[in-house]
């Protein structure tokens, strides 16, 4: 008796890499409170977080005074985004006005999407690097907006491209509408990438994306989703 209250778990403490577990997880190992720790079913809860994060390792111990001690640790970082659903995504006048002649009635694409933005309500989440979704407290630099939530693997892939972006460009502001992300980078036009271009073609463009803003005078938008990247 004596020995089961001394391993009874009282608190839990969860790090994934070295910072609090998203709450999602903490919730997992939660269940675990007033249980005794020999008892606890380990592959159990090891299934439970998996289906939620990628992981590499995780580690459940026990320390005095009965505290269930949970480490994970993951190859990569979740990031953050500023989610809306919305039941219409923002109609754009660069896809209204798309012929030359017509180009001076578009404004450019960024401001169009904050200005839609004004007074919508959003809410704050981090997608991880296998397309799970799961709560953050912080806002974004990255918004996304849809109508309809892409599936896991339609996540996954924006994830890699979002990692993607932030390693060729400083401090973006990203906005996700639909199969569409939109950079603002102070000094660069607006630059346009469909989510469904092959990674190595963005990394090349982005790489040549000074150059390629010289192309056009006054241009307000550098798009990279073709072959050879439209600049206007």
């Amino acid at each position: 008796m004596i020995l089961g209250r001394v391993l009874t778990i009282e608190k839990v403490d969860c790090s994934f890499n070295d910072h609090h577990c998203p709450q999602e997880i903490s919730d997992i190992f939660a269940r675990a409170q007033n249980k005794n720790f020999l008892t606890l079913n380990r592959k159990e809860l090891t299934w439970a977080v998996e289906q939620l994060l990628p992981f590499e390792s995780i580690k459940i111990n026990f320390s005095f005074p009965n505290i269930l001690i949970v480490g994970l640790k993951g190859t990569k970082d979740p990031l953050s985004l500023d989610i809306f659903q919305v039941s219409e995504l923002p109609r754009l006048s660069m896809d209204t006005f798309s012929a030359s002649t017509e180009s001076g009635q578009w404004r450019r694409p960024v401001v169009e999407i904050t200005d839609f933005l004004n007074g919508q309500t959003g809410t704050t989440q981090k997608i991880w690097e296998n397309g799970s979704l799961t709560a953050a407290s912080s806002s974004s630099s990255i918004f996304f907006l849809y109508s309809a939530l892409p599936d896991k693997d339609q996540l996954t892939a924006l994830y890699h491209l979002l990692v993607l972006v932030n390693r060729y460009l400083e401090n973006p502001g990203i906005y996700i509408v639909g199969d569409r992300l939109f950079l603002s980078v102070a000094g660069l036009p607006d630059i346009i990438i469909n989510t469904h271009t092959p990674l190595d073609h963005v990394a090349a463009s982005l790489q040549s994306i000074d150059y390629l803003a010289t192309i056009k005078k006054d241009a307000r938008v550098i798009n990279l989703s073709f072959k050879n990247p439209v600049v206007k």
